[in-house]
């Protein structure tokens, strides 16, 4: 990967908590793309900043982070952190429609394994160069001295720096095991005593418990790294049992599976509310989450931080979640950054999914309290989403809303849950990846600001939709591209092609029209899938680049303005990526119902290839559409009061007219 900053820097801002599960996946494919393909053509700079990290004693050495900024309520971080957290907290505000109580709990969040397995990576590397600068020590003159002082706390005398690590992770996790058995063989016999005599054994229970989770959290991570170390003296390791964090079922929030360094200056929490205890779905609410001051204070103390330390600032993602006060927050910040960088490109993705039911429609009937709170959901979700679309487009160059309840037995080799924001999320990040990508190559013509201005030829017309393949359907060294794709009609009806937002269209259906404005990305294409369709397959011939081939496929209906890019490396499927993949997929991605010869198990999928395409098209005007009429249904009798004065029938008829006249427009320009 190149690290100069050729193609400009670009500032992340990340509001709410659904649009942080995604954002985490996003950072996380970067992180393992730069390890699988270090020789890619790729601007790293253009997302991350770069900055010097030491470490017990270590040398300096180069470290990356994100150039973001994460916002999200109190509680919602877990254990990032050094070892979690347990905090009490107290339970307060005057938000408008929030019913304000106090009480008093204790939270505890602990590692779960992924994390535990990156802080054991962490100190391997440790351990490892300090190890290494002892043995260079050693070969020079004067050895013994030179160990001393490499090795000599400051101050003191001892011959060991209590900074650098003397015995790597596996070892310490050894001893420390043995001293927590022995600490809870003492404790089980307190217990037993408290028990038997009749006292209050809830102390002794409670520490007992504590002891048991932290040795089976060691026992775990002894036997993973025990694998480890076998890999690294050579020994096969079922990638399968290494790498089993089960994360599928411990995720709990965006942190439990960020594996990028997040500077601290990055995190922006809003303690007026609770992760856990508020809905924060009530839009007036965002002003009070993040007053006047303390958003100035924010943008003169972070925003311009960031800024300042680019070299060529070319603009600014944002992940938003538009069906929550999210938006509004979102929406003062934007605000001031098209006050203050006017030029600079936004380019926003907004999370718009609306509340699902709660139960089966049987239940609802039956229980008047759970249909009638999840109706109040569903408004104050429309509210939001409407205003929050509103803002978007006045003050974004393109957006691209996503949702993701339709996504359940849509990807074909893929066992998505869409119950899980853990595998949703993944996906979506996936797509993002790719939408984004035509402007992070090293010396690309493309830019953040030629790319938004293609899909919006018409400024008002500034809402693109997003599709993914993933991964594309190659049957390995048998699938032709060209097969593939003519096959299947143009790409915009192409079924392999998934839609990331839910009521745009139906792919079974054939009165399609072709968007007026699309780009498309394809990677991970490889050299048997390019063959010319009619070339014999025991004969060599030149396959063409990937590039050459979506260009003969997309020349074969119009578009207004296109633009297609390729690459050879594939799509990134992080260890922290869900494994929801079928079985009968290769480590590369590929459809490959046998498995390599003599494996007991197959291996983890660690790339596949893909195909996005986002497209301005006429088919917006339904989503519009269906946003307009939805509007025209809100109850108010029910709503107003939850608004104290904040919110007038005036402006939301004014909104849905607004929807209106945009779906008429995307349908004239169609």
């Amino acid at each position: 990967l190149v690290l100069e900053a050729m193609s400009g820097e670009i500032i992340t801002l990340q509001f709410g908590h659904r649009s942080n599960f995604v954002a985490t996946h996003f950072w996380n494919i970067q992180d393992a793309f730069a390890s699988q393909y270090p020789e890619a053509d790729v601007d790293v700079n253009v997302l991350f900043r770069e900055e010097t990290e030491k470490r017990r004693g270590t040398a300096e050495r180069k470290v990356f982070s994100p150039r973001t900024l994460i916002f999200d309520l109190k509680g919602s971080l877990g254990a990032m952190g050094s070892g979690g957290y347990k905090t009490k907290k107290l339970y307060s505000g005057t938000a408008p429609g929030w019913n304000a109580q106090v009480d008093v709990v204790t939270r505890q969040h602990r590692k779960n394994k992924f994390l535990r397995a990156v802080d054991d990576a962490y100190d391997q590397q440790d351990f490892d160069e300090v190890q290494y600068q002892k043995a260079e020590a050693a070969k020079l003159t004067g050895a013994a001295a030179l160990l001393a002082k490499l090795t000599r706390r400051p101050g003191q005398d001892s011959d060991e720096d209590a900074n650098a690590p003397s015995s790597g992770p596996l070892d310490r996790k050894k001893t420390k095991l043995a001293e927590l058995q022995e600490q809870e063989e003492t404790v089980r016999r307190i217990y037993e005593l408290d028990v038997s005599e009749g006292a209050d054994a809830s102390q002794s229970k409670e520490e007992l418990e504590e002891l048991r989770a932290q040795i089976q959290e060691l026992q775990y991570d002894i036997h993973r790294l025990e694998l480890v170390s076998k890999e690294r003296s050579g020994e096969s390791v079922p990638e399968a049992e290494k790498y089993n964090f089960e994360l599928d079922e411990t995720v709990q929030v965006w942190s439990d599976y960020c594996k990028v360094n997040i500077h601290p200056n990055s995190i922006c929490i809003l303690d007026t509310f609770d992760h856990d205890f508020d809905a924060f779905d009530i839009w007036a609410q965002g002003p009070v989450a993040m007053p006047r001051p303390a958003l100035e204070e924010y943008m003169d103390t972070n925003v311009r931080r960031w800024a300042e330390e680019c070299d060529r600032l070319r603009g600014f993602h944002v992940f938003v979640d538009a069906a929550h006060a999210w938006g509004n927050v979102c929406d003062s910040f934007l605000d001031d950054i098209r006050q203050e960088y006017g030029k600079k490109s936004i380019f926003s993705f907004a999370d718009v999914q609306q509340p699902v039911p709660p139960a089966s429609k049987e239940v609802m009937e039956k229980n008047f309290s759970l249909a009638s709170n999840y109706r109040d959901s569903v408004e104050r979700a429309l509210l939001n989403t409407s205003f929050s679309l509103q803002a978007l487009r006045e003050k974004s160059d393109v957006f691209v809303p996503y949702s993701y309840s339709h996504l359940e037995g849509r990807f074909a080799h893929l066992d998505v849950d869409v119950k899980k924001r853990f595998h949703t999320s993944a996906l979506i990040a996936s797509a993002l990846d790719n939408a984004t990508m035509p402007y992070r190559f090293v010396d690309s013509p493309n830019s953040i600001s030629s790319l938004v201005s293609s899909l919006a030829p018409v400024r008002s017309l500034n809402v693109s939709s997003l599709s993914l393949s993933a991964p594309l359907p190659l049957e390995l060294e048998k699938t032709l591209l060209m097969d593939l794709l003519q096959k299947d009609a143009p790409l915009y009806r192409a079924p392999f092609m998934v839609p990331m937002l839910d009521n745009l269209y139906d792919p079974s259906k054939k009165e399609h029209q072709t968007p007026f404005a699309e780009s498309a990305f394809i990677r991970g294409v490889p050299e048997w899938a390019r063959r010319p369709v009619r070339a014999p397959q025991n004969q060599e011939v030149q396959c063409p680049p990937t590039i050459m081939l979506m260009m003969q496929y997309m020349s074969t209906y119009s578009c207004r303005q296109r633009s297609y890019l390729a690459m050879d490396e594939a799509s990134a499927a992080p260890i922290s990526y869900p494994r929801f993949f079928k079985p009968y997929l290769s480590r590369g991605g590929f459809l490959d119902s046998a498995p390599a010869p003599g494996s007991v198990e197959r291996a983890l999928v660690r790339s596949f290839p893909s195909l996005s395409h986002m497209q301005t098209t006429t088919h917006l005007r339904g989503w519009y559409r269906t946003m307009g009429r939805s509007l025209s249904q809100l109850d108010w009798h029910r709503l107003v009061p939850l608004y104290e004065g904040t919110l007038h029938k005036g402006a939301v008829d004014e909104l849905g007219n607004e929807w209106q006249t945009l779906s008429e427009d995307y349908e004239w320009h169609g």
